[in-house]
C-alpha cells in the first residue's frame, strides 16, 4: 500500500469532479455464459456496464516512440473513486460514443486515477 493512497486520492478525485470537466465513461465487463448448455451452442456472455467519469487524452510522439502504442491509440483517464471495479485488458471502454478495447491498465501512485491505453 502506497503512503499516497487514501486521503490524497480522495482529494484528487474530488478536485476533478468539482471542476466539472469530466466526461461520462462506461467500462464494460464481459462474463462468460454458463456452462450448463450444449458445448457446441454455449450460453452468450453477460455484459455489465460500469459507468464512471474521466477524460480522453492523446499520446505524444515521444510516448509512442519505440513502443507498441499506435498512432490512433488514446489514453482514457478515469477517476478511480467513480468506478466500482478495477479495469482490466479483458474489458472495453466507451467514451463519446466510441468503443475501445483496453490494451493496458495502470494507476497513479495515489490510486486516484486509472489510465487505460485504449485502441479503437
Amino acid at each position: 500500500m502506497s503512503i499516497l493512497e487514501g486521503e490524497l486520492a480522495e482529494t484528487i478525485g474530488d478536485a476533478l469532479l468539482d471542476a466539472d470537466i469530466l466526461l461520462d465513461v462506461v467500462v464494460t465487463r464481459s462474463t462468460p455464459g454458463g456452462g450448463g448448455g450444449d458445448p457446441w451452442d454455449p450460453d452468450p456472455p453477460t455484459l455489465t456496464d460500469h459507468p464512471c467519469k474521466g477524460f480522453v487524452d492523446s499520446y505524444r510522439s515521444l510516448e509512442r516512440a519505440g513502443t507498441l502504442i499506435e498512432a490512433s491509440d488514446v489514453k482514457v483517464v478515469i477517476v478511480a473513486k467513480t468506478l466500482a471495479i478495477g479495469p482490466s485488458p479483458a474489458d472495453t471502454v466507451r467514451v463519446r460514443g466510441k468503443r475501445y478495447s483496453i490494451v493496458n491498465v495502470s494507476a497513479d501512485p495515489a490510486l486516484a486515477l486509472w489510465e487505460l491505453h485504449a485502441r479503437a
